[in-house]
């Protein structure tokens, strides 16, 4: 493999704070692992003169930050900053001085979002108060790095072109003119840009009048087969780094997790990047510690030491264990549970159907998690990784035992009430220890850092049992009916609401369900959810779809006091919806709602919460 001019890892500290002792540690690990480059994931955690709005415990001072620049320095490492200016901004406006900059100010309604609703996620690029504050405070955070470059973000930002202000102009002029004001700055402070390039995908135009010093940074987080697949963009596949050759920019590639760091790497080799860019996100959940061999691993490839495959990753397992056999439990444990995460249930009338996958992987946690057990090493690494297994394991037991409940609840259960009764009782036990587990290590690794997202998932599978015991305690199969509907998700970054709804002889209707209902985490189009309703006779079921991209449904069936109720008829249709009649057979074809092509919500701007629906009437079976 190649050794590459730039060699970096990121470490997200927007989501989740860490001491200055664990950042130096992660430092060491990256340094150790042969990358010479940390990106440092800030948002507004810097304190600065121009925003000191943020309390002492949630920010790094300009003092801890020379710290850690001159620590890194000592390691060979250059630290390169990351503030968004435009998107991903909520922690700015959190406080009350800075929402007069929001895009949405005064509660307009934007993508996602009616009027009304306080949705402060993106800034408004034309408003000289926006431009003036990040002028200030970027060069504030630029001048504690030395670093040539300075990451700017400009990813993922949907709300934009929404307010008085912005809403006449076409999308890709205000951030092409954003781009270009932050670019301007940059280049005064002697800096070169950085900047994702998802929403290029969107305004491909925009690129070719880019200027070619900026390094576009390509987030991969998905197994790439010959090309990558595009983000946001229909899964379009392309040979995206040959086309940013034919510009003339500069790149990285940047994957995330296992999977996406073996495929990208190989596809990578093939073109000639910059460099690597090894990202993570959102360890709120998860101690950072766990990371150290996963760092290992893609410092070992992109230094040109090791090839992608097993060995290395034996290799780099090793390197934070004591012993063969520990070493292939962390080797499995970063490999098979990428994308993999179940939730405790906390919405206990609805449940998602997990795919054979889901399943198989479920089935080899205990496995893994026994080998952990057993496992020597560096300790806060390989309690993170039994941390996050354990967690796993409780999320799915909650769900089947939930789902066994869901089903005798509906008159279609096969596990005797006085099991599932029994089997609550052993998940809240679990539970408690897991609690007792999850915080001893957050005191031990994040020590005086509140812990608000670990206190949340703990106290959501404390609730989702309670909330089952007591359904336990009260179920009444005869007055509860069940709802299957089989969907289909053409694009994985879909986000349609979906709102089903019931009709019955007597004009009443009754809502079934609404939200954004995905597949668990993993890759897969195809996936049911079985909803609780009243066991009263139906005439037909509303699949209404607005949002962004496109949703399906293959079919869907209900069953109420023993009876089973199959699709008869499509009764109306409204908006866009190709092939409706499809949901009247149970096979593989989906009706699809919404406009699939994802790039028309950006150039043509199309209304993301234009409903489209189709009413199917049911039989008797």
């Amino acid at each position: 493999m190649p050794c590459y001019e730039m060699r970096a890892v990121q470490i997200d500290l927007a989501r989740q704070i860490e001491t200055v002792d664990t950042v130096k540690q992660f430092f060491d690990a990256a340094a150790s692992a042969g990358m010479n480059t940390v990106v440092l994931y800030l948002e507004d955690r810097i304190k600065t003169a121009t925003y000191p709005y943020s309390p002492d415990e949630e920010s790094y001072s300009e003092a801890q930050v020379r710290e850690l620049v001159a620590y890194a320095t000592a390691l060979g490492l250059d630290l390169i900053p990351v503030v968004s200016p435009v998107g991903h901004t909520e922690r700015f406006m959190r406080h009350p001085e800075m929402k007069h900059i929001a895009e949405l100010r005064g509660k307009i309604a934007g993508a996602y979002n009616e009027a009304g609703v306080e949705r402060y996620l993106a800034t408004c690029p034309k408003l000289p108060e926006t431009l003036a504050f990040f002028d200030a405070y970027i060069a504030e955070v630029a001048a504690l790095f030395p670093s040539k470059f300075f990451h700017i973000g400009f990813d993922e930002i949907w709300d934009m072109g929404y307010c008085e202000l912005c809403k006449h102009d076409k999308i890709e002029d205000l951030y092409y003119n954003a781009i270009m004001h932050f670019h301007g700055l940059l280049k005064g402070l002697g800096k070169d840009m950085m900047i994702w390039d998802d929403m290029l995908e969107q305004f491909p135009w925009v690129m070719e009048k880019l200027p070619k010093d900026i390094v576009l940074c390509a987030w991969f987080y998905q197994y790439t087969e010959q090309y990558p697949v595009a983000r946001f963009s229909t899964s379009r596949s392309y040979d995206v780094f040959h086309y940013f050759e034919k510009l003339g920019f500069r790149y990285l590639g940047c994957p995330w997790m296992r999977g996406s760091i073996d495929t990208l790497t190989a596809y990578a080799a093939k073109r000639k990047p910059f460099g690597m860019l090894l990202t993570n996100w959102e360890m709120s959940d998860q101690q950072i510690a766990h990371l150290y061999p996963t760092i290992e691993y893609a410092g070992s490839l992109w230094s040109g030491r090791e090839l992608p495959g097993e060995a290395a990753v034996l290799k780099a397992a090793a390197k934070y264990t004591d012993n063969e056999e520990s070493a292939l439990a962390v080797a499995t444990a970063m490999q098979a549970f990428e994308y993999y995460g179940v939730q405790a249930p906390s919405n206990t009338t609805s449940y998602r159907l997990p795919c054979e996958e889901a399943y198989v992987i479920t089935r080899t946690i205990p496995l893994v998690e026994a080998g952990l057990a057993k496992a020597a090493g560096h300790a806060d690494m390989l309690d993170s990784f039994r941390m996050k297994l354990r967690r796993l394991k409780i999320s799915y037991r909650l769900w089947e035992v939930g789902y066994a409940l869901h089903e005798y609840r509906a008159g279609e259960g096969t596990m005797p009430l006085e099991v599932i009764q029994e089997e609550l009782k052993a998940c809240r036990a679990e539970v408690e220890d897991f609690e007792a587990m999850a915080m001893g290590l957050w005191k031990r690794c994040r020590p005086g850092i509140a812990a608000p997202q670990m206190e949340k998932i703990i106290g959501g599978m404390k609730d989702g049992v309670n909330k089952m015991m007591a359904l336990a305690e009260a179920a009444t199969p005869e007055d509860i009916g069940r709802l299957v509907v089989r969907y289909d998700l053409g694009e994985f970054t879909s986000s349609c609401t979906t709102t089903v709804t019931l009709h019955y002889a007597d004009g009443s209707t009754y809502e079934a369900a609404k939200g954004t209902f995905k597949a668990m985490n993993v890759r897969t189009q195809k996936y049911e959810y079985s909803y609780e309703i009243p066991a009263k006779p139906f005439e037909a079921v509303t699949f209404s779809v607005c949002g962004y991209g496109a949703s399906g449904v293959r079919y869907v069936t209900a069953n109420m006091g023993g009876k089973e109720y199959i699709p008869s008829g499509i009764t109306k249709v409204s908006g866009q919806v190709e092939h409706p009649e499809f949901i009247l057979s149970d096979d593989s074809r989906a009706a699809v709602f919404n406009e699939q092509e994802m790039l028309q919500f950006f150039v043509n701007d199309i209304s993301r919460r234009k409903a489209n629906s189709v009413t199917v009437s049911l039989k008797e079976w």
